[in-house]
């Protein structure tokens, strides 16, 4: 797997943990920067987490 494939799967983890972790504390979602109230911030943090995964696992993008 290259660098930045890895690079977008911790960052898809990171954002998924991010997510879940921001829908039971609640003071989480003030360091994000979306439309809405915090659970529709926590939705959308998960949502582009799993799309950095997503986007890791099916893209081999080739910088070593």
């Amino acid at each position: 797997m290259y660098i930045m494939n890895t690079f977008f799967l911790i960052l898809g983890i990171g954002l998924i943990i991010l997510g879940i972790a921001s829908f039971f504390i609640q003071g989480l979602t003030r360091i994000m920067n979306s439309p809405g109230g915090p659970k529709m911030k926590s939705l959308i943090c998960t949502i582009i987490g799993v799309f950095f995964i997503l986007l890791a696992l099916m893209v081999q993008m080739p910088l070593e």
